[in-house]
């Protein structure tokens, strides 16, 4: 009778509850479920101390892939440049095992091996390796690396922790004249991600219809656009007024509970490397009405779903997209689309479902011999 496939997976440790998070330790738990024998080296991330474990558990995957090479390296892997070199060790070490995988989370991961300074230097630690990517979108601009494979494993969504009623979906969407419009952000809070865009909108909006509510989880954090004390200071301010409701960040299962009293998501990103966000997954399964950036990203994620789309960098656009889907809820503008936003969910919850990324991921890893 073979032994167990051995697998060392190699992750930051999950600090909070990041869509990266939750597909790297349920696939971890989908692993073990399927008998496979995982070593778990998880690092913290964003410190020198996450760094110098990383560069450590990279020697000790290399001093037993000599004694005894892994059936399978999974490495979760970092598109920056402090993350290119931190995981530069494992990366190498990886070569000594039977099959490389490395699962990029991020639309960057096309940058990262084309576009940048150090992009062949990427391509040498890749080189041989089968690299999962959430979105068919990225496999165009990555089809001419003859030495990496590139592969599409989608996310998911575990609607188990949905309610009933949200996963009957039998009303999805109605008409609440004279009842508050809830705007729902369930994502953590960058600038990049249209955050204060939503909230500037509504604002404006309020003028023509002060019933629109803006309900906002997540962990307010500094990017390219803005850094976080100013994010910080913005999203303080906010929370002042009556009609923005900040719960600060919650857990999975109460971002969902939240779900089920929203009306509108919304995620206007041009995060550079946003993918398949757990925010709008989410809203899809649940039937509810999304209004995102017109990116390839957020167009591959959503598909054939009843979304909305605008250009982030026109606020007159998105205020004016945002204020048609609230007039529709308030004076039921659309006519059949409960059908419409039901039909869409449930192919959204049979696309994004555990089982699914549970037989696509098992197909990438090695049976031991």
């Amino acid at each position: 009778m073979p032994d167990h496939s051995r697998v060392a997976v190699f992750a930051a440790a999950p600090s909070f509850a990041t869509g990266q998070a939750l597909v790297t330790y349920k696939a971890i738990e989908l692993l073990q479920e399927a008998d496979f024998d995982v070593d778990v080296y998880a690092y913290a991330p964003g410190s020198i101390w996450g760094g110098a474990q990383a560069l450590w558990f990279g020697a000790k995957i290399f001093v037993r892939c000599l004694i005894r090479p892994y059936d399978t390296i999974y490495i979760v892997n970092s598109r920056s440049l402090f993350g290119l070199f931190r995981d530069s060790i494992v990366l190498l070490s990886s070569k000594l095992s039977k099959n490389r995988l490395i699962h990029s989370h991020g639309s960057d991961v096309a940058s990262l091996l084309l576009k940048r300074g150090y992009s062949r230097f990427a391509r040498f630690l890749y080189r041989g390796s089968t690299v999962l990517v959430p979105s068919s979108h990225l496999l165009d601009p990555l089809c001419d690396l003859k030495n990496i494979q590139f592969k599409v494993c989608e996310n998911f969504f575990d609607h188990s922790a949905m309610t009933q009623s949200q996963v009957q979906n039998e009303c999805p969407v109605e008409t609440k004249k004279n009842e508050q419009v809830v705007v729902y952000w369930n994502s953590n809070i960058l600038a990049s991600k249209g955050f204060f865009l939503v909230a500037d909108s509504i604002a404006k909006l309020r003028e023509r219809f002060p019933s629109i509510v803006f309900l906002v989880i997540g962990n307010p954090m500094g990017d390219e656009e803005a850094d976080e004390f100013t994010v910080r200071s913005r999203l303080q301010q906010l929370s002042k007024l009556d009609w923005v409701d900040y719960r600060g960040p919650v857990t999975q299962s109460e971002s969902i509970r939240l779900l089920e009293i929203a009306d509108i998501v919304a995620l206007p990103s041009r995060y550079s490397s946003e993918c398949q966000p757990l925010a709008i997954i989410q809203a899809m399964c649940a039937g509810k009405r999304i209004i995102v950036a017109k990116t390839l990203p957020l167009r591959a994620t959503v598909r054939e779903y009843p979304a909305s789309f605008s250009d982030t960098r026109d606020p007159k656009e998105f205020a004016s997209t945002l204020g048609a889907m609230v007039e529709e809820i308030l004076f039921d503008t659309s006519k059949g689309c409960v059908h419409t936003y039901s039909q869409a969910a449930k192919m959204a919850r049979e696309r994004f479902s555990v089982s699914r990324f549970r037989a696509d991921l098992l197909t990438f890893f090695k049976k031991a011999e």
